[in-house]
């Protein structure tokens, strides 16, 4: 797993009005910088995938998942074509994984895992990448502040040194997400969502009947990320987030940034279960993931 993230700037420090009014309640929630870049997105993208193939050491990727929710282009073709170019790889086959917003992780996970067991040999490359496309970094109903990066990873049908082995994906939509209404008859259609997408992982082979470690999902407030643990039938206290105030929300890139640093500062254990949880303001996606060491398996 790698990363590429812009430069660390105080949420005092942006040229936001919506950011500006919020400063309190987001220095509330934990949220101190963001990350800005002048890099396009698929630039940002092909930098930390350059580092993830050659931290595996493992030979080339034979195919990529490019996860992102806006082109920067004219297209997502074009964004993609520009990628390959960028990491000097135009031949490499690529696909696109959006509609699930900061969610789009789990799914791409899916689709790689799904790939390396039925085409023998191959393995992934997967990233997600993003840049503000809005007019404000400000996120309310997350409570938290946008940030410009990317994250990416490798996934393989065999083990590369220590990592994570993918159990399970499981996802819940809502698109007719009530947007009007009182706050808490939203508060509980998130909830019902978090729910479902945890609930069908309980029905795939191998992960039921077994608690997670710890909870990773995206940078967002305290009370959004709580509100989440509870709504998965976790306790509080094993939501993993060191990087929020630092890092801000990188998109669905939040959740590989945090996986990685869970692993480097080692407080995972051989056998240890994560369950990962992205969401966007309608869907909800979640995978179980394994932590596997390479010198006991």
């Amino acid at each position: 797993m790698a990363f590429e993230l812009g430069a660390r700037v105080g949420i005092d420090e942006l040229d936001d009005p919506v950011v500006r009014k919020s400063l309190t309640a987001l220095r509330d929630e934990g949220i101190q910088h963001c990350r800005l870049s002048t890099e396009p997105a698929f630039r940002l993208a092909a930098l930390s995938s350059a580092r993830s193939i050659a931290a595996a050491d493992s030979g080339e990727p034979t195919g990529a998942i490019y996860c992102a929710e806006s082109p920067g282009t004219a297209s997502f073709c074009h964004d993609v074509w520009d990628f390959l170019l960028a990491m000097d790889r135009p031949t490499l086959p690529t696909v696109t994984v959006g509609g699930n917003a900061c969610g789009n992780l789990p799914p791409a996970l899916r689709i790689a895992r799904n790939t390396v067991l039925t085409e023998r040999g191959s393995s992934v490359l997967l990233v997600t990448t993003n840049k503000r496309g809005q007019a404000t970094r400000y996120v309310e109903d997350g409570q938290t502040v946008i940030s410009d990066g990317a994250a990416s990873c490798l996934v393989s049908a065999h083990l590369v040194g220590s990592g994570f082995r993918v159990l399970g994906v499981s996802d819940a939509v809502h698109a007719d997400f009530p947007r009007s209404g009182s706050p808490l008859a939203r508060t509980s259609s998130v909830v019902k969502g978090v729910a479902r997408a945890v609930e069908g992982l309980s029905r795939v082979p191998g992960v039921g009947g077994r608690e997670y470690d710890l909870l990773i999902t995206g940078n967002y407030g305290t009370s959004v990320r709580y509100l989440f643990a509870t709504a998965a039938g976790m306790d509080v206290y094993s939501v993993y987030a060191p990087q929020v105030a630092d890092t801000g929300h990188c998109f669905a890139g939040d959740l590989l940034i945090n996986l990685a640093h869970a692993e480097a500062s080692g407080v995972l254990k051989h056998g240890a279960r994560v369950l990962l949880l992205g969401t966007s303001p309608r869907s909800w996606t979640c995978a179980a993931l394994e932590y596997v060491r390479a010198e006991t398996e």
